[in-house]
Protein backbone atom coordinates (compact mmCIF):
# COMPACT_ATOMS: atom_id res chain seq x y z
CA UNK A 1 0.00 0.00 0.00
CA UNK A 2 2.68 2.32 0.26
CA UNK A 3 4.61 1.79 -3.05
CA UNK A 4 0.80 2.44 -4.25
CA UNK A 5 0.26 5.43 -2.44
CA UNK A 6 3.75 6.60 -3.35
CA UNK A 7 3.34 6.27 -6.59
CA UNK A 8 -0.03 7.80 -7.62
CA UNK A 9 0.03 10.75 -9.41
CA UNK A 10 -1.63 13.48 -7.64
CA UNK A 11 -1.68 16.01 -10.43
CA UNK A 12 -3.97 13.72 -12.66
CA UNK A 13 -5.83 11.39 -9.76
CA UNK A 14 -7.39 13.46 -6.62
CA UNK A 15 -9.13 9.93 -5.05
CA UNK A 16 -8.56 6.84 -4.37
CA UNK A 17 -11.72 4.55 -4.01
CA UNK A 18 -12.14 0.93 -2.98
CA UNK A 19 -14.71 -1.82 -2.34
CA UNK A 20 -14.31 -4.47 0.24
CA UNK A 21 -16.87 -6.75 2.13
CA UNK A 22 -18.53 -5.65 4.67
CA UNK A 23 -18.02 -8.41 6.86
CA UNK A 24 -14.56 -8.65 7.17
CA UNK A 25 -13.20 -6.59 9.94
CA UNK A 26 -9.61 -6.80 9.20
CA UNK A 27 -9.92 -4.95 6.28
CA UNK A 28 -11.73 -2.09 7.30
CA UNK A 29 -8.77 -2.00 10.28
CA UNK A 30 -6.31 -2.13 7.43
CA UNK A 31 -7.52 0.59 5.38
CA UNK A 32 -8.77 2.90 7.91
CA UNK A 33 -4.93 2.22 9.31
CA UNK A 34 -3.81 3.84 6.01
CA UNK A 35 -5.83 7.10 5.74
CA UNK A 36 -9.11 5.68 4.11
CA UNK A 37 -12.56 6.36 5.30
CA UNK A 38 -16.24 4.70 4.54
CA UNK A 39 -17.98 7.54 2.55
CA UNK A 40 -21.72 5.54 2.45
CA UNK A 41 -21.51 3.16 -0.69
CA UNK A 42 -22.51 -0.12 -0.57
CA UNK A 43 -23.72 -2.80 -3.02
CA UNK A 44 -24.07 -6.20 -3.58
CA UNK A 45 -21.89 -8.97 -5.49
CA UNK A 46 -22.72 -12.26 -6.78
CA UNK A 47 -20.03 -14.80 -5.22
CA UNK A 48 -22.28 -18.19 -5.68
CA UNK A 49 -24.38 -15.86 -3.19
CA UNK A 50 -24.71 -11.94 -2.53
CA UNK A 51 -22.01 -10.14 -0.42
CA UNK A 52 -22.86 -6.99 0.34
CA UNK A 53 -19.56 -4.88 0.14
CA UNK A 54 -18.82 -1.02 1.35
CA UNK A 55 -16.76 1.39 -0.20
CA UNK A 56 -14.04 3.30 0.88
CA UNK A 57 -12.16 6.34 -0.18
CA UNK A 58 -9.01 7.87 0.18
CA UNK A 59 -7.85 11.95 -0.98
CA UNK A 60 -5.23 12.31 -2.46
CA UNK A 61 -4.14 16.06 -1.73
CA UNK A 62 -2.45 15.40 1.50
CA UNK A 63 -0.19 12.63 -0.16
CA UNK A 64 2.31 15.69 -1.62
CA UNK A 65 4.40 17.35 0.61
Amino acid sequence: MDHLLATIDPGRWRTIVLWTPELTEQSHAFYESVGFRLDGGKAAMDYGGPVSIIRYRRELAHQRQ
